[in-house]
């Protein structure tokens, strides 16, 4: 089998041998309102939400850890600090109430909705949406793991680029949820790694086998190639596919596979 690896400029290294042969309440520090990322987030993420939790919002900032010994949350850009044990969550109509009681008696109540959210400063997406209610303030923002709603299913590239794709070409991505990525580019299998960052997606170390297809599949393919090794942001779209982009000429749009 001849492997090749993609440099971050999409540079290709061949490694050896060859094979023949054939992915409340929306807010922008919440959810976007009238969407349906909510369901597609429930597909891709965990629900009652996994113990360690962290919520995250801005203007002003803050940011709440939730284990299952202690909630800690640092508000107005870290100046207030708030620490109690961990409160069990309730039930609600609309996701899961979590009140804690600090030793000083102050309270906090944070609910926590199954709702697709975007961070309004990183643009990083979420599961869920979050709401800290505390000294009669209401803070917003998102909570969960980013990596959830990637991980778990193997997706289907339908577009590449705004310009569809090849008719029966196959193309998916798959994300392992330890750090690893594959799938099918349309005529070579490939690999990598990739790590969440604070803002969205780093690809690296991407390799490829090195069949050889019909000229208009290769084509393709380098461009999808292209498009996941210099991957930056992802999200989810109205009709719960994946997006991923590393800027406007650069972008692929894939479904979750049955």
């Amino acid at each position: 089998m001849r492997l090749k690896t993609l440099l971050p400029a999409t540079t290709i290294l061949t490694l050896a041998g060859c094979q023949t042969g054939t992915p409340p309440d929306t807010m922008k520090a919440s959810s976007d309102d009238g969407r349906e990322q909510a369901e597609a987030g429930k597909a891709h993420s965990s629900w009652p939400p996994e113990l360690p939790l962290r919520a995250i919002g801005q203007e002003p900032g803050w940011i709440l850890k939730l284990t299952e010994d202690d909630l800690d949350l640092r508000y107005q850009y870290g100046e207030k600090r708030f620490q109690a044990p961990a409160p069990k969550p309730e039930p609600t109509d609309q996701g899961y109430r979590y009140t804690a009681t600090s030793s000083e008696g102050q309270e906090l109540v944070l609910h926590v909705r199954d709702r697709y959210c975007t961070d309004s400063m990183s643009g990083l997406p979420y599961p869920y949406t979050a709401t800290v209610t505390i000294e009669n303030q209401v803070l917003e923002g998102c909570a969960g793991d980013p990596e959830s709603l990637l991980t778990g299913t193997r997706w289907v590239v339908e577009d590449l680029n705004s310009q569809g794709i090849i008719d029966y070409s196959r193309i998916t991505i798959e994300f392992s949820g330890n750090g690893r990525i594959q799938g099918n580019a349309g005529c070579n299998r490939y690999s990598g790694n990739y790590e969440i960052t604070g803002e969205g997606i780093d690809v690296s170390e991407l390799a490829t086998t090195s069949m050889a297809c019909a000229p208009a599949l290769m084509k393709q393919e380098d461009r999808v190639l292209d498009t996941v090794a210099n991957a930056r942001r992802f999200g989810l779209s109205e009709t719960g596919a994946l997006e991923l982009s590393s800027g406007p000429e650069r972008s692929l749009k894939a479904l979750p596979s049955d």
